[in-house]
């Protein structure tokens, strides 16, 4: 990184463990290919806001996830700096906790009042283990390993013992899932693959591939919860 670059210094006290693609300039946005694909989980939240305005408020608040991924992703992307970086997978893992505790309502495992709360706990806990990783210089990427586990896990549970429920928008968001994610592993440590080569440098890199992805994905998996076999798990009494 450039000295005269505006993160310079909290670049400096702690770095991410993802490759530079580019020479990057001293802007204030340091990586614009990966900043403003990041807009495309605003573009989410819109879509999941007016589809889901008539669901069940377990369903709806799934619209304000993006909207925050949509500014840890940016923050990330514009400074390249690990604090940042925090603030990128704090929403990331958000969102796989939120998905993991709307399953475990869905077996009667988890009140519909706790699934925020659990969720926040969950993400807490993350956020530790993200810095104990960083610091053993581990990828933070595989804390997302056991998530997609159990999230498929409990999934497999709820198919078993619900009825009526399409699946083919689920396995469609899992399959975005894992090339998006794969792509994302490949860019960072430890395999340093980096930028896309040839007349594509400089235009699409790896990791956009995984915003692209997962932000389709969310969709696929808002209208998967949203079908009336499954919503009807979701229907408010109390509230969230």
């Amino acid at each position: 990184m450039l000295k005269n670059s505006p993160w310079f210094e909290l670049y400096t006290f702690a770095p991410p463990h993802f490759p530079f693609c580019d020479e990057f300039n001293a802007d204030w946005v340091l990586d614009p290919i990966d900043t403003y694909s990041s807009f495309f989980y605003t573009i989410v939240a819109v879509i999941i806001y007016f589809q889901g305005k008539h669901s069940p408020k377990a369903l709806r608040q799934m619209a304000w996830i993006p909207f925050f991924l949509t500014f840890g992703s940016i923050l990330f992307h514009m400074s390249f700096t690990y604090i940042f970086l925090v603030a990128d997978f704090l929403g990331i893992f958000f969102l796989s906790f939120y998905g993991i505790n709307l399953n475990f309502v869905r077996l009667g495992k988890v009140e519909k009042t706790k699934v925020i709360r659990l969720s926040m706990a969950g993400t807490i806990l993350y956020g530790l283990l993200m810095a104990l990783l960083y610091s053993i210089k581990v990828h933070t990427g595989l804390l997302m390993l056991p998530l997609l586990f159990i999230l498929i896990q409990s999934e497999w549970r709820c198919f078993k013992q619900e009825e009526e429920v399409d699946y083919s928008g689920y396995k469609m968001a899992f399959g975005l899932i894992i090339l998006g994610y794969t792509a994302m592993l490949l860019e960072g440590l430890p395999f340093q693959l980096g930028c896309l080569e040839g007349p594509l440098k400089g235009r699409l890199q790896l990791h956009l591939i995984w915003h692209l992805f997962s932000a389709i994905s969310m969709v696929l998996l808002f209208r998967f919860y949203n079908q009336e076999g499954i919503r009807k798990s979701f229907q408010e009494d109390t509230g969230l």
